[in-house]
């Protein structure tokens, strides 16, 4: 049991300064944008939908992480009442729900990416 919890907190911590990484990739972009616009006056296109990328692989991980530390909101007014069975089911049931959501999003990001790969899109933003 030792094990699991040496290996539970290692990464947790990797996933801490993971997100941390991210953030620090986030605001480069984000700042080089206002840079290159009131500064240099020459804006580039690419910041922004970069920015939105990075956002989208932090906002994937903070859903994860939230899950793993029971920080979600749940819906109480139900799920205190049940015991046993019944709230594990509900566990269950949710997980489910969760793991269709990701299946349907990979399969529809993946189909978005073949069709652009197909047509040599570079840019959704332009």
């Amino acid at each position: 049991m030792k094990y699991l919890e040496r290996v539970k907190n290692g990464l947790d911590t990797f996933g801490k300064y993971w997100a941390l990484l991210i953030v620090v990739l986030f605001a480069l972009p984000a700042f080089e944008a206002v840079v290159m616009r009131y500064t240099l006056n020459q804006p580039t296109i690419w910041s922004q939908e970069l920015c939105c990328m990075i956002f989208g692989a932090y906002f994937m991980i903070g859903g994860a992480y939230g899950e793993a530390c029971k920080a979600h909101v749940s819906m109480d007014l139900f799920y205190l009442k049940y015991r046993g069975a019944a709230k594990m089911f509900a566990d269950t049931l949710a997980m489910f729900a969760c793991g269709v959501f990701c299946v349907v999003l990979i399969g529809k990001g993946g189909s978005t990416f073949l069709r652009a790969a197909e047509i040599g899109q570079r840019s959704d933003s332009l």
